[in-house]
């Protein structure tokens, strides 16, 4: 357990090192509207890397006009593992870092809108990542920090999911101390 810690412990660091990056094109306790979703994104990539053809072809040829659940039931099931999410785009962090720094924020928004509605809609409704996106574009800094997280492999097998939920905690903590310290207008993070 105590190696598992120490692991999580180098991860959040890693991603929160990243923070470095938005400094003054994002306060403090904007951090974790970046970092948390590309953790999550990166993890799905990860765990959809194997199985990235396979489901582009079986959507290939699914017939026109078939119903969201019929869908859903064939493309999770080329995804394979038990997995209830997939992703329709020919896009994954591989071929993005091998793309064109300035087509980025249009390859990444065609990332997440290609995903299975279940994971879209978290990433569209919820954490509201396009408009981090175009942030972090306009600051100029959207590919030094998709970079950083292709530098992270968080797949299950190296980062199970238990070890995932104590990343996410540990993150949650330091975004929550950040944004304490902003409502109390201190400037730098611990």
């Amino acid at each position: 357990m105590a190696e598992a810690s120490s692991e999580i412990k180098n991860l959040s660091s890693f991603a929160w090192s990243i923070a470095e990056i938005l400094r003054g094109d994002f306060k403090q306790s904007e951090y974790g509207k970046v970092i948390l979703p590309f953790v999550v994104l990166r993890r799905l990539d990860c765990i959809l890397e194997k199985s990235k053809d396979a489901v582009l072809k079986a959507a290939e040829t699914l017939p026109k006009g078939v119903d969201e659940a019929t869908r859903d039931m064939i493309l999770f099931g080329a995804a394979g593992q038990d997995i209830k999410v997939y992703n329709l785009s020919r896009f994954t962090f591989a071929s993005l870092k091998g793309q064109d720094a300035r087509q980025l924020h249009d390859n990444l928004v065609d990332y997440i809108t290609k995903f299975s509605g279940n994971v879209r809609d978290i990433f569209l409704d919820k954490f509201l990542f396009t408009d981090q996106l175009k942030r972090l574009k306009d600051g100029g800094i959207l590919w030094n920090v998709f970079e950083r997280f292709t530098e992270i492999n968080l797949h299950p097998d190296k980062v199970s999911n238990i070890e995932m939920g104590y990343l996410f905690e540990e993150l949650i903590r330091r975004f929550l101390r950040n944004l304490k310290r902003d409502r109390r207008g201190e400037l730098h993070p611990s």
